[in-house]
């Protein structure tokens, strides 16, 4: 038998691959001499959106909590690290300034600004600062696009009206509270 050509086929579905390959030769007598297939068993959901187009990756879901796991993990290091110096450099406050509420902290951070205040209160403040440290994630999500948009021209507007009026964001959120 002489083969004059092999031929490869490949078939993708939304949940397998398929593929095969065929001899032929003159007499249009074909044979197959391998084939196979591979299963990607997917949620329905997966499976929903796979076929609208959207990428998705088995391990989103598990990547997204071990990201949360990270930055939960950092910000309490953060925590005991500030902890750690404030008791080294004897500022470390005391439990009533702990149980501060909002208004009040936010008012201490407005009243540092024009008055002297205690180390203890400076070591609340920056415990304060190390709570509210923010993070932006340099990944960028397709479908937040327009909603990050907005959000980071709403904190460009407000970071504008802070310094025209001359406050710092502590004085900021305390008058607006």
């Amino acid at each position: 038998m002489v083969i004059n050509k092999l031929v490869i086929g490949l078939d993708v579905g939304t949940t397998s691959i398929g593929w095969a390959i065929v001899s032929e030769n003159d007499g249009n007598k074909t044979a197959i001499k391998g084939m196979g297939s591979r299963i990607i068993p997917l949620a329905t959901d997966e499976k929903n959106e796979f076929e609208a187009g959207n990428a998705i990756s088995k391990n989103q879901k598990r990547t997204l909590k071990r990201t949360q796991r990270k930055g939960y993990n950092r910000y309490q290091l953060r925590k005991e690290h500030l902890r750690t110096k404030l008791i080294e450099l004897g500022t470390l406050p005391e439990k009533e300034l702990f149980e501060l509420n909002a208004l009040a902290l936010y008012g201490l951070r407005a009243k540092a600004i024009h008055e002297q205040i205690s180390l203890q209160e400076l070591g609340r403040i920056l415990f304060h600062l190390n709570q509210k440290r923010g993070y932006r994630s340099s990944r960028k999500d397709e479908s937040k696009d327009k909603k990050e948009t907005e959000y980071v021209a709403e904190v460009k507007s407000r970071y504008a009206k802070i310094k025209e009026a001359g406050f710092t964001i502590g004085q900021y959120f305390f008058n607006g509270l």
